[in-house]
């Protein structure tokens, strides 16, 4: 409750004292008469405190609004024969939300010039949006979501926009080839989710950006080639999730990439050969996860990488060894090889101590563990399962026995010795 006080009184001191204030709990316009009737019924109201939403296929436009600079929350939804925004030219703050959701006659927001502050906003389901043009006196915002605009080529309109306190989220706008329109944004304050957009090709556009504060997830951008336009990104600080992405052949554009701060998974990705782009990782938080890269063959790009602080998962992958990893000297959790066509282990060369053990199984081209040789420490339990080629444990000379949980040796149907 106190918090609801003081934003209310937040509210009011930023109105002004030539300001008309109205108060509005919370209502619902979906006839075109109440909204000519809104000055009548709230003569000279410039500052609404309260919530409106407008909906429906009665709303032609929104004229009546004119001169309201101020309101907490606004809807405009699923209004089909809306064509503009005119008559919310003056709207200078929506401090709570701003949606514009399935309003599929909606041309532009150029009426919304004058917004200069904003909580959360969505742009969701507007078929004949081209472009963003309208916000561009936004220079910061709480949350943006920009999803299912069929028509959305470009992110123009954002251009001052500088920093998100919470999350961007772009997905599901079919005509969107990259990130143009972002190019002064630097900082995103939670979640950067861009996931489903079926033309995008880069992230040409959002050059500024070095610092995601929560997590990025690039998923499911099927005509994706490259990471291009991502230059200024130093920091994630929890995960990256790089999943999906299926013409994706290039990490390229990560390349000032120096932390995760939690989980980074490339995964499903089938045309990525290398790590080329992640020359500057130096440290992963937690799990480092490579699945399912159906071209991946080598890890070169990753000759920074020096910790993992949890696991070092490789899965099903054309992976022949280890090559890349020249750096890493320690793994804090299980390091698993699954299903993978490694004959060695080399490029682990530096690798000295795995806090959670080893797994390793089906690797049907594996002969011998060379390229352990600098493992000094293992600790829980070493697993080696159903690799038929292996022939011996030659590589895994030198970790202390004493450190280590147990070791099972299971259906690895060559090995005769385990020297």
């Amino acid at each position: 409750m106190k918090q609801y006080i003081f934003f209310t009184i937040a509210f009011f001191g930023s109105i002004g004292l030539h300001s008309q204030s109205c108060f509005v709990y919370e209502k619902t316009l979906t006839r075109q008469s109440q909204i000519d009737s809104f000055p009548i019924n709230y003569p000279g109201c410039s500052s609404l405190f309260g919530e409106i939403e407008i909906s429906g296929p009665d709303i032609l436009n929104l004229n009546g609004l004119m001169g309201l600079k101020e309101i907490l929350s606004l809807t405009i939804s699923n209004t089909n024969n809306l064509t503009s925004l005119s008559g919310l030219d003056s709207i200078q703050t929506v401090s709570w939300n701003l949606r514009i959701e399935g309003d599929t006659g909606l041309l532009n927001l150029a009426q919304l010039g004058s917004l200069r502050s904003a909580g959360t906003i969505s742009i969701k389901n507007n078929d004949l949006l081209a472009n963003l043009n309208g916000l561009n006196s936004l220079t910061e915002i709480s949350s943006i979501g920009i999803e299912g605009n069929d028509g959305l080529q470009n992110l123009s309109g954002l251009d001052n926009l500088d920093t998100i306190y919470g999350t961007l989220n772009i997905e599901y706008n079919p005509l969107l080839k990259d990130m143009t329109g972002l190019g002064s944004l630097k900082s995103v304050g939670n979640i950067f989710q861009v996931d489903h957009n079926a033309a995008l090709k880069n992230f040409i556009g959002l050059f500024s950006l070095s610092e995601v504060k929560g997590s990025v997830g690039i998923e499911a951008n099927f005509f994706m080639e490259n990471l291009i336009g991502l230059e200024s990104l130093r920091a994630v600080l929890q995960d990256v999730d790089i999943t999906s992405n299926t013409r994706l052949g290039s990490l390229v554009g990560l390349n000032s990439l120096e932390y995760v701060g939690r989980n980074f998974s490339i995964e499903y990705n089938y045309q990525i050969i290398s790590m080329d782009g992640l020359q500057s990782l130096k440290t992963v938080g937690r799990t480092f996860k490579l699945s399912y890269n159906t071209h991946l063959v080598h890890l070169t790009g990753l000759e920074s990488l020096d910790s993992i602080q949890h696991d070092l998962n490789v899965n099903h992958l054309p992976l022949i060894d280890f090559t890349g990893l020249e750096s890493l000297k320690f793994i804090g959790g299980e390091f698993t090889s699954v299903s993978n066509e490694i004959q060695s282990f080399n490029g682990l060369n530096s690798l000295n101590t795995i806090d959670g053990g080893i797994h390793l199984s089906s690797n049907d081209a594996l002969t011998d563990l060379n390229g352990l040789e600098s493992v000094k420490t293992i600790r829980k339990k070493i697993y080696i399962g159903s690799n038929h080629e292996l022939l011996t444990l030659s590589g895994l000379d030198y970790f202390d026995a004493q450190s280590v949980d147990g070791i099972t040796l299971h259906r690895n149907t060559s090995l005769s010795h385990c020297a």
